[in-house]
């Protein structure tokens, strides 16, 4: 006989469990406390099983029915329905715990050792101001390619195309990340960039050849503090990328063969770079070492607390004061130092090493692993002698010496040639300027 509500209703307990049958398996249990709990038996293969179906006034006399149906349904299709509980309730709690935020914190955290301290930082902040305060808290599963469509045009909005691109990028990871731990079967980032404008590249400000000569006597007449006046001059002899040289530690620079070696936890393509160094960079760098040379860093910071090194803006600044502001910045010294030699007819691929390129071509690079040291020593005298010669203070036929040559000295040693500062005479006494 079928069982109804009113029957339901006026089943007492009793001492021991006991249940009341509604036909084709299922039944209800009234438990010694009065609570009722529907039940369904059935047999999957060899077994006799019971699948929990709800708590009844919760679920209802027509709904616990109607899940009998769709139980018998699942097993006419070979599906076990306790099985298949227990997998929904496990996705509904994986749901629950797989949010964005969670699962880029766990890529992050994955991948981290690969980046520098700088990046991992910068990378995790733009996450944290522009994508999970909008779907932080959302299933990575449940989040659309038009979800996060419109968080990132909410960023192209503000007219930064760039860091647009740059957090599809982003997410485009997290997501990947987000397949492989199974926490979601799609990745909602591919192809994304279609419907967002493409960011336009902007080169670096820089100014011609033919004004470079006026552009270093604007530096050599420039009030600065001496250890910023030493890092303009130095980033100009190295053609290094701004934070390559502000990273740059005192046991990277060696007086006695002349190099400066950046470490390659410093270095954009992750690789050590040697930089040859010049007579006059050499000078630089003893009058640097009498203001550093007793800390760690060629440049520290004057408020070590928020940053060890130098500000990333203390060059720019330098280039303010000259009057050169939105024509050049520090790394507009990288573009001429590549223009003037590769006119000069120097050797290309030694060029292209000094400026610590990345080689696109996998056979080319693959036979081009040379450092051409040789050659970049003779390049970077050259490239400082002609820096000098636009000044008016050297011939440039006289410079091709090479940097070989010159003899093993320390930081401390007399210097058997000219002090060539912009700004200094050649034949001033060794003792550097102080500057305001």
């Amino acid at each position: 006989m079928l069982l109804t509500n009113l029957k339901i209703e006026k089943s007492a307990s009793k001492d021991r469990a006991y249940k009341l049958n509604d036909g084709d398996g299922l039944y209800i249990v009234i438990q010694p406390n009065g609570k009722k709990y529907w039940r369904l038996k059935y047999r999957f293969g060899p077994k006799e099983k019971t699948l929990s179906i709800g708590k009844y006034p919760q679920v209802g006399l027509a709904d616990a029915r109607l899940r009998k149906i769709e139980a018998k349904e699942q097993l006419r299709n070979n599906i076990d329905p306790s099985l298949r509980k227990q997998l929904e309730k496990q996705t509904a709690v994986l749901k629950h715990d797989h949010t964005f935020k969670s699962i880029a914190r766990e890529w992050f955290e994955t991948n981290q050792h690969t980046w520098t301290p700088k990046h991992s930082t910068k990378l995790w902040r733009r996450l944290e101001i522009h994508i999970i305060p909008y779907l932080g808290s959302r299933p990575v599963a449940e989040i659309l390619p038009r979800d996060l469509l419109a968080v990132l045009r909410q960023v192209q909005a503000t007219g930064a195309t760039e860091m647009t691109h740059r957090l599809l990028w982003i997410c485009s990871r997290v997501f990947k990340f987000a397949v492989v731990v199974e926490a979601t079967q799609q990745n909602p980032a591919l192809n994304l960039s279609e419907g967002l404008k493409p960011h336009r590249t902007e080169h670096h400000p820089v100014i011609t050849v033919s004004e470079l000569p006026d552009f270093l006597r604007a530096f050599a007449a420039v009030k600065c503090r001496q250890q910023d006046w030493l890092a303009f001059r130095l980033l100009l002899l190295t053609v290094l990328r701004t934070g390559e040289l502000r990273h740059s530690k005192w046991t990277d620079v060696n007086f006695d063969t002349a190099e400066l070696r950046v470490r390659k936890e410093v270095m954009k393509m992750k690789d050590e770079h040697i930089v040859p160094l010049s007579r006059q960079a050499l000078t630089a760098f003893r009058e640097l070492h009498k203001l550093t040379g007793h800390q760690e860093w060629l440049f520290p910071n004057s408020c070590p607390k928020i940053n060890p090194v130098m500000s990333e803006n203390v060059i720019n600044l330098v280039i303010k004061k000259m009057g050169y502001k939105n024509r050049m910045v520090g790394h507009s010294f990288r573009a001429l130092f590549s223009t003037i030699l590769n006119e000069h007819e120097h050797h290309s691929d030694a060029i292209e090493r000094q400026l610590s390129h990345f080689e696109r071509n996998a056979v080319k690079a693959a036979y081009n692993r040379a450092q051409h040291l040789g050659i970049r020593r003779q390049l970077m005298q050259y490239w400082a002698d002609y820096l000098d010669s636009l000044t008016g203070r050297i011939e440039l036929s006289n410079t091709l010496a090479n940097i070989n040559d010159l003899p093993a000295r320390g930081p401390n040693a007399d210097f058997n040639g000219a002090r060539v500062f912009p700004g200094l005479d050649s034949t001033e006494p060794s003792t550097f300027a102080y500057r305001n």
